[in-house]
């Protein structure tokens, strides 16, 4: 398949297998395969009351086997031979916009909440009105919605079919989830050789009507600031760093009653976690984002917890974050050092505010050192690391973790960095404990040439080669010289390489090492499966110790991730994980950390 970029005048074209996706930045997203192969895939509205994604469109079906994608500033497209699909998503709506058919458009829904498998009690009504096509849903004793189907080239015309079909979820089955087979064929739309449509939907019939007719009224300036809204926020001629920006601002969002974020990903991680959130603040700092930076850098800190930890994720959710704080610091520093170099920091923070930082990470540092600190060293309980599935192994990562340790020493830093901003001597409090858990590390997780991942319960470490040292490199060089990573690096990377330019999340030769991605057990995920921010931020890792040492390692990272986010999943997206065995697209699609990474 050809797929094509058109992006700030920069044009970029190549083969690969990848879907359509789209977000309004309101929660609300477009996947599209070629064809569909996920119940995840479709049109989604953004429930912000119930906080979870709502299908609406499955899929606009037109005969014929997509030969090229492409997405051009604020739109994406599909091709046919001759027939070419626009996709456009507005705040409210989804425009779509097909040339060059002589033939049929057939509509296939699929109402329901995301996660909803529910085969019976789902109806659905077509009422014409007024030259719009309302369609009624409800699902039997649960909810419903309401879908406005419109056009600014005249009424539309539907012959109805009104037919349940099967379709093959092929994907959906080999992650071993539960899927939705069926969608329903409401009609099909003739067109002559050009046609425009409107799709818009609530779960109130008023506000459907409303917002569809918002956009037909004003279409042509809708559509042109839709198109325009990318070309007035890229901040690269690159278009590879250009498609990096737009698939972390698809995330990026303003949900109603909700302050803006960064949602981990889609199609099913659509909340606001912390330890995502925080790493993926560094790709907003390159695009100058300092307001939204700092919104949610205070979100997190005015949550802190008596335990001096941050929420694992909002909505709340059971398994605790013994990282999120750590992470929440490490972009505080990184944060206060980007405004002092540009000279910005009293453009940004008033001295109240710096000193309220100064005082939230002072009794955040109290509250570990009470709850979670012992001998030296910081302890966390079963999952409680982005390492959180176990894949039914009993492999919880309980005890004292390495990039736990160098999350706590960037959060010591924080603190002096603050400190020496308001001119207090509160950071001096903490040297000895400072001194006590460098000292610590270095003596008790170090064994000759290799590096131990964690200290188990008991105290005895544990060397299972993980990628989790490039994690603590990266927040905290200072726990050892260049030389000593450099050795540890040495020893650690022929464990954990894969040869087409990733890192196993464990050495290949453990017993729970899986070369294949196994879906939603989950046995692979933490066990072999290769993620795309730690494998970009270990290429970060290598670079500034020694690009010349490290320079395949980096350029070969570099390029599967380029290649993830150019070719494979969904277009201009970056992917979560990929199977070990070979470069693919796997987990979400659309993931925050690792298009900002």
């Amino acid at each position: 398949m050809r797929i094509e970029y058109s992006l700030a005048g920069q044009k970029l074209a190549l083969s690969g297998q990848a879907g359509l996706f789209l977000s309004n930045r309101k929660g609300s997203y477009l996947a599209l395969g070629c064809p569909n192969r996920s119940h995840y895939e479709g049109f989604f509205h953004f429930d912000a009351h119930a906080w979870e994604p709502f299908k609406v469109l499955d899929d606009l079906v037109v005969d014929g086997v997509v030969d090229e994608v492409g997405r051009e500033e604020g739109s994406c497209y599909r091709r046919r031979g001759d027939v070419r699909e626009r996709f456009l998503l507005a705040s409210n709506a989804l425009i779509y916009e097909v040339e060059g058919l002589n033939g049929k458009v057939y509509l296939d829904l699929d109402m329901r909440f995301v996660h909803d498998f529910s085969a019976w009690g789902r109806a659905y009504a077509l009422e014409r009105k007024e030259g719009v096509l309302v369609v009624r849903y409800a699902r039997e004793g649960a909810y419903g919605g309401c879908l406005v189907i419109g056009s600014p080239d005249g009424p539309v015309d539907l012959a109805v079919m009104g037919e349940w079909q099967a379709r093959d979820r092929d994907v959906d089955k080999a992650r071993g989830s539960q899927t939705m087979e069926f969608v329903y064929r409401l009609g099909s739309v003739d067109v002559k050789g050009y046609r425009r449509l409107v799709f818009a939907f609530s779960r109130s019939d008023e506000k459907a009507v409303a917002k569809a007719s918002a956009v037909l009224e004003s279409f042509a300036a809708v559509r042109e600031n839709v198109m325009r809204i990318p070309s007035r926020t890229l901040p690269s001629k690159d278009c590879i760093s250009n498609l990096a920006h737009l698939a972390l601002d698809a995330l990026t969002v303003r949900v109603k009653g909700a302050d803006p974020g960064i949602l981990a990903g889609f199609p099913w991680f659509y909340q606001f976690y912390a330890r995502d959130e925080a790493i993926s603040l560094r790709g907003q700092m390159v695009e100058g984002r300092y307001v939204l930076i700092k919104g949610i850098l205070f979100k997190y800190l005015e949550a802190i917890g008596p335990d001096g930890r941050v929420p694992n994720r909002v909505p709340s959710a059971d398994l605790g974050s013994a990282d999120g704080i750590g992470w929440v610091c490490k972009r505080v520093e990184d944060f206060l050092l980007e405004c002092k170099a540009r000279g910005i920091v009293q453009d940004l923070f008033t001295p109240l505010e710096l000193a309220y930082l100064r005082d939230r990470l002072v009794a955040a540092l109290d509250a570990l050192v009470r709850c979670h600190v012992s001998g030296g060293l910081v302890w966390n309980a079963p999952l409680e690391t982005w390492m959180d599935t176990h894949g039914g192994f009993g492999d919880v990562r309980d005890g004292a973790c390495i990039e736990i340790q160098a999350l706590t020493v960037a959060t010591l830093r924080t603190v002096k960095v603050l400190c020496k901003l308001t001119g207090s001597k509160e950071d001096r409090r903490f040297r000895s404990f400072e001194q006590e858990l460098l000292e610590n590390v270095r003596s008790r997780f170090v064994q000759g040439d290799v590096l131990a991942d964690r200290l188990r319960p008991e105290g005895s470490p544990d060397f299972t080669p993980r990628p989790n040292m490039f994690l603590a490199a990266y927040a905290a060089p200072e726990l050892f010289g260049p030389r000593m990573w450099k050795v540890f690096f040495r020893k650690v990377l022929p464990e954990l390489w894969l040869e087409w330019g990733g890192l196993a999340s464990i050495g290949r030769r453990s017993t729970l090492f899986h070369a294949a991605y196994a879906g939603q057990d989950n046995r692979s995920y933490h066990r072999g499966d290769s993620w795309y921010f730690m494998n970009n931020l270990a290429a970060f890792v290598l670079h500034r110790l020694d690009r010349y040492e490290f320079r395949e390692y980096v350029e070969r990272i570099r390029a599967a991730s380029v290649e993830d986010l150019l070719a494979q999943g969904w277009i201009g997206c970056s992917s979560e994980v990929s199977d070990a065995k070979a470069r693919s697209a796997r987990g979400c699609l659309a993931q925050a950390w690792s298009a900002a990474t």
